[in-house]
């Protein structure tokens, strides 16, 4: 399939604050290993089903939390696999299809718990609303770390939850490089299922990578080169 690539030249050069922590594979087990322990509360009789989902979208889908918190029943379209977006960063609606298996933990979460179609996906117990990002990040920090045996995050380093759409991206781009696809041709692509506005925020997941396979960095240095901000750069 075809791809349109955009000229680089017009992207501004620009520096990256920080690096994003990028779990490795068998941290992403233990992290999900421990999401489907969590205790299921009389009070909160969803939450280990609504934690187990949630947790798996954001690294499978790559959502932002406040994207997949939003997801209402009727957002998902089983006949299809794909998941809308409405109104994500920056005002953008988008579809996103999902694998086979998240496809399926979707529709038996929704199976589970049958609602109406306007309810939130993951629903809180406090009445008809969604679940607390105050609260998965509490919990998150100091459930899901010690239990998955992560490090905790101090000094502006370590896991987030945020992390885990990093991690898909920086995953995604393994992949494509080990299977032997055109990872330049690839790239709008997955600008456009992570929903970004610019393509130059979807080049930087190749810095990132190229402490995993240098050679998806040395491949595009010549055409990209500047636009992407180099580790050594980070403070």
């Amino acid at each position: 399939m075809d791809a349109w690539s955009p000229e680089y030249s017009s992207f501004p050069i620009y520096r990256v604050d920080f690096c994003p922590f990028i779990y490795t594979r068998p941290q992403v087990a233990s992290l999900f290993a421990a999401v489907d322990v969590l205790p299921r509360l009389s009070r909160t009789p969803r939450r280990t089903a609504n934690y187990s989902l949630l947790f798996r979208l954001l690294y499978g889908a790559g959502l932002r939390i406040g994207e997949a918190l939003a997801l209402r029943i009727c957002d998902w379209d089983q006949t299809s696999g794909v998941l809308r977006i409405c109104q994500g960063k920056n005002r953008k609606d988008r579809l996103i299809p999902l694998s086979p298996k998240l496809a399926d933990r979707v529709t038996t979460h929704i199976r589970q718990y049958a609602d109406e179609a306007n309810m939130p996906l993951f629903l809180s117990p406090q009445g008809n609303h969604t679940l607390s990002c105050c609260v998965i990040n509490h919990t998150f920090r100091n459930t899901l770390l010690p239990q998955a045996g992560l490090p905790p995050r101090h000094k502006r380093q370590g896991p987030r939850i945020h992390d885990l759409r990093h991690t898909f991206a920086v995953h995604r781009l393994e992949n494509w490089f080990l299977a032997g696809e055109n990872i330049e041709a690839k790239l709008p692509y997955l600008a456009a299922y992570m929903g970004h506005t610019n393509i130059r925020d979807t080049y930087y997941y190749l810095r990132i990578t190229q402490s995993f396979f240098p050679e998806i960095t040395r491949r595009l240095e010549a055409k990209v080169g500047d636009i992407i901000p180099r580790m050594e750069d980070q403070p």
